[in-house]
């Protein structure tokens, strides 16, 4: 029941330690569609900044690794078969296609 930008700021919060001033709706996909009806909904985030506090991790979420890592060495990564995860490559691919367009429009292309 939870609102798809408002489970995105949790989600980064929770999991990076990390807000965001401004969210764009990216892209949204089935995760198995015929499978099941979970629809998953990816955004972009910018003007991120570290949370006011730590968010005290349990279970799976224990060992969460952050990195930041440049998009264009994640699309790389994503098209030579070294990132394998599906929510991953959709968000990746998605953010390098309108971060490109933002820059080819603010260029007057």
């Amino acid at each position: 029941g939870e609102e798809p930008l408002e489970a995105a700021r949790r989600e980064l919060a929770e999991e990076a330690d990390l807000v965001a001033a401004h969210w764009e709706p990216l892209v949204s996909s089935w995760t198995t569609p015929g499978g099941n009806d979970e629809m998953i909904h990816v955004f972009l985030a910018t003007g991120v900044s570290a949370a006011s506090a730590a968010h005290d991790r349990e279970d799976e979420e224990a060992d969460i690794r952050t990195e930041w890592v440049a998009l264009s060495d994640a699309v790389d990564a994503v098209l030579s078969g070294r990132m394998h995860n599906g929510i991953l490559t959709i968000g990746v691919l998605a953010a390098e296609r309108v971060l490109a367009a933002e820059r080819r429009a603010t260029a007057g292309e």
